[in-house]
């Protein structure tokens, strides 16, 4: 009976033994079981597990370990499994580490146990902040055995240090079982400001699998000697995968020579990358570049197909961050592997240096080389499908394809292309011809370097593009290469490219080149012929004697306010009118006069405009008298019998014809340093008649001896012949046309001295314009890609009062000088001219 229960005794214990050492142990995690160490001892006890048959903690609630000063025991990882697997089960919650203070090899996690896995999953935020941030920390996670971290929406690892290897994480084999870091499926990845004192500023590995499940970004790690962000251990691999987001590289250092320079990744002596692709639409970006060690030799295919998977996207190499003087040159990326590109795109960029065993492109690939980008191998280099970028026009340094073997050789066919993006073409060096070297392939026999099958004009990237329009051609220059002294001088091909503008399509469309200046140059034709009518006007009525030869200088002056739709406009012309009056026996008075003027026209913004015009008037008065006075009484018997005014009215009946030719040359100046040019002609006719009655004051007044009431009714019609630009952005203009007919109403006063040795007059008047075309041409943009637009004047308002007045001095019988005025203002304009002359008499 005691031997039974012995025996009972003995297999209880040894199933609790088996049940707590061997079967996989599970434990909730809840918010309680966090911690803020920020008062207090802030001592956090660990959690130690040694279960065999692994340990699952699942999160019931968000967690958060912080501000932990010490653990218990000393120096222990706040989650450490030295036996078994160890699962983090998220279930959507949040896990913070942060400030945490402890030397073991992990602050946060570690595993101790060979070929046991560590699994961080399904959590919203997964997070590892100064866990340690001491220089005397080693890292935040140290795993012997292989890490999963994945399907989580947010994982970051953000200044934690290691005073070896690994800032954030260390995934090392001590064991017989391979140790594979694996992070995947995360939504958004972010390694940044983590440091180790020797490599891998924030990973040390033996074998990473990276596969992004979002933007993945490792940023401003430091890594000691080696890795500034990642190290893969002597012989290990690296396999890297922007599947559903870019993965980023920029501003990762090492120390070198006590100073910081770039580098993203290390692969220790022997190393290999496995896999470097990414998915259409997706790129692998190392603005740090990235080094290999040793001579391994297995092939590297960048965007290798797996199985349905196609890998189209971008693998980007670029200098553009990094930093200091002489900075092409110091993105060096070195890789021992043959390198076969098997899809999508390579591309160098800023002064990117790729070297590897050698280089193939498969069909339907692209290699994109930047300027002052290059690739360097020690074999052979094949290239079918190259496209060059063009930045600098300045101080060009080309790109470079070199072969440093013995036997290497460089092939390039087909057709090469310029990429870059539409705005590109919209660079002010494209508006003059370029010529500069743009490759050069070396070899050290020249013969080696073959170029078949390559076009001498460049592909575009954009056939259809805004900005500047042109060709690019290419033509290549060989030099044999030579040995002398031990020295050797590799042989040589230069392309230099060749660009020739055609043409510029605006990116505003057709706003950023319209002009208003071209049909506004009708209006100020108008104010011309008007200055002309009324010079000629002023000679044949203002005057004691009608008869005699006349010269008058002239300034003319228009000024448009600017609008939302259009420029402002000024007009300023001047010049001179030659005339010669003469009145009949039966007080007709005749006047003819020819006209010489010289303008520039402005739109307030680039465009200037010279014109040079002829004008012919012709005018004639008759002189009546009219019984006024009774004809505005009528039979009323108490019409006045006396008054100030004389019972016969003199009236004056007139009539005008103007014509005026003017030849426009019309410059704009561009930000680029071009010019857009145009010639074309104007003409102009205007027509005139009115009436004024002269009353004659019987009392003599100081000032003035008559008042003049008179009322007009004034035509005119301008018209522009089309024409046709030069320049990058010429456009045809079809003829425009403006007609306006007016009725000015207005008084004049007149006055003078008692010798008659001085006359003056002044007059206001309102007019009115009743009808109105205004122009507009048809614009079209000469090299297309822009639909024909209407290039409108601006529409001066239709209503205006102005002031006139005149001045005339008799220094003699036979001759007098005059000068004469007038100011005209509109709503949205105003305009003014001044003349000055002298009369012959005779």
């Amino acid at each position: 009976m005691r031997s039974s229960l012995h025996g009972f005794l003995f297999f209880s214990s040894f199933t609790t033994f088996l049940a707590a050492h061997v079967f996989a142990h599970a434990t909730n995690l809840a918010s309680s079981d966090g911690m803020d160490g920020s008062s207090g001892a802030g001592q956090f006890s660990s959690k130690t597990t040694t279960t065999a048959g692994g340990t699952t903690y699942t999160l019931t609630g968000d967690v958060s370990i912080i501000n932990i000063k010490s653990t218990l025991p000393a120096n222990t990882s706040c989650f450490k499994d030295t036996a078994g697997a160890l699962t983090f089960t998220g279930g959507n919650f949040a896990l913070l580490f942060q400030n945490i203070t402890s030397t073991a090899a992990g602050a946060a996690i570690s595993t101790t146990a060979d070929g046991k896995a560590l699994t961080l999953s399904g959590f919203s935020s997964l997070s590892f902040l100064s866990c340690p941030s001491a220089n005397t920390g080693v890292g935040a996670i140290n795993s012997v055995g292989s890490t999963n971290i994945q399907q989580n929406t947010k994982v970051v690892f953000d200044s934690n240090h290691c005073t070896t290897h690994g800032g954030a994480i260390t995934c090392k084999k001590t064991g017989a079982t391979a140790a594979i870091l694996t992070i995947q499926q995360n939504n958004s990845l972010v390694f940044s400001n983590n440091s180790a004192a020797t490599s891998g500023g924030a990973i040390h590995a033996d074998k990473l699998v990276l596969k992004a499940g979002g933007i993945t970004l490792f940023e401003n790690n430091h890594g000691g000697q080696k890795g500034g962000a990642i190290s893969i251990t002597g012989g290990g691999e690296l396999d890297l995968t922007a599947e559903s987001g870019n993965i980023i590289f920029k501003g990762n250092t090492i120390t070198q020579n006590n100073r910081r320079v770039n580098n993203a990744i290390n692969i220790g002596a022997n190393g290999k990358i496995i896999q470097m692709r990414a998915k259409e639409g997706r790129s692998l970006i190392f603005y740090d570049p990235i080094t290999v060690e040793g001579t391994s030799n297995e092939a590297l295919t960048m965007n290798k197909v797996e199985g349905a998977n196609a890998y189209n996207g971008k693998i980007v190499f670029s200098g553009r961050y990094i930093d200091g003087p002489n900075r092409y040159g110091k993105h060096v990326s070195k890789v021992t592997q043959p390198i076969t590109l098997s899809s999508g795109a390579l591309s160098l960029e800023e002064g990117a240096e790729l070297q590897a065993k050698s280089l193939t492109q498969t069909a339907g690939s692209k290699v994109v080389l930047d300027q002052t980008s290059s690739i360097k191998t020690s074999e052979n280099v094949t290239l079918n499908n190259l496209q060059l970028t063009v930045h600098d026009f300045v101080s060009p340094i080309p790109s470079k394809i070199t072969t440093t073997g013995n036997n290497g050789t460089i092939t390039l066919s087909g057709a090469i292309s310029i990429t870059g993006n539409e705005d590109f073409y919209n660079t002010p060096a494209l508006a003059h011809p370029i010529n500069q070297e743009l490759l050069t392939l070396s070899a050290k026999d020249v013969s080696k370097l073959v170029v078949s099958n390559v076009p001498g004009t460049l592909h575009k990237e954009h056939q259809q593009h805004k900005g500047y329009q042109g060709e690019w051609t290419i033509d290549w220059a060989a030099t044999p290469g030579s040995t002398s002294g031990g020295t050797t001088i590799l042989g040589k091909k230069i392309a230099t490219v060749h660009w020739r503008p055609v043409g510029y399509i605006p990116f505003g469309g057709s706003q950023e080149i319209t002009t208003s200046l071209v049909p506004n140059s009708l209006w100020g034709n108008v104010v011309d012929l008007n200055s002309v009518s009324r010079a000629v006007e002023s000679v044949a009525t203002n005057t004691v004697t009608h008869d005699g030869f006349w010269v008058v200088g002239m300034k003319n002056f228009l000024h448009i306010d600017p609008n939302q739709l259009e420029r402002g406009y000024r007009h300023n012309s001047s010049g001179y009118t030659i005339g010669i009056n003469k009145q009949t026996l039966s007080d007709n008075v005749f006047s003819a006069a020819l006209c010489q003027l010289f303008a520039r026209d402005k739109d307030y913004v680039n465009s200037h405009l010279k014109q040079r015009s002829l004008s012919g008037s012709v005018y004639g008065h008759h002189l009546g008298t009219m019984p006024m006075w009774r004809f505005l009484c009528g039979n009323s018997h108490s019409c006045p019998s006396d008054t100030n005014v004389a019972s016969q009215i003199p009236v004056i009946v007139s009539g005008q014809i103007t014509y005026s030719h003017s030849k426009n040359d019309l410059i704009i100046y561009h930000n680029d340093n071009t010019l857009t040019e145009g010639a074309w002609s104007n003409y102009a006719l205007s027509g005139e008649i009115s009436n004024t009655f002269i009353y004659r004051l019987r009392k003599s007044a100081k000032v003035f001896q008559m008042i003049s009431p008179f009322i007009k009714l004034r035509g005119v019609y301008a018209e522009e012949k089309k024409f046709t630009e030069t320049g990058l952005r010429s456009c045809s203009f079809s003829n425009a046309c403006l007609a306006n007919l007016s009725l000015p109403i207005g008084i004049k006063f007149t006055g003078k001295c008692p010798k008659n040795i001085l006359s003056y007059d002044i007059s206001v008047l309102y007019s009115a314009d009743v009808a109105r075309l205004n122009p507009q041409n048809l614009t079209t943009f000469v090299i297309g890609g822009l639909t024909p637009w209407k290039t409108c004047s601006q529409s001066l308002n239709k209503q205006a009062v102005a002031v006139q007045g005149s001045g005339r001095y008799f220094l003699s019988d036979v001759l007098e000088v005059f000068a004469q005025g007038n100011f005209e203002r509109r709503n949205s304009s105003y305009s003014y001219n001044s003349d000055c002359g002298a009369k012959i008499h005779f």
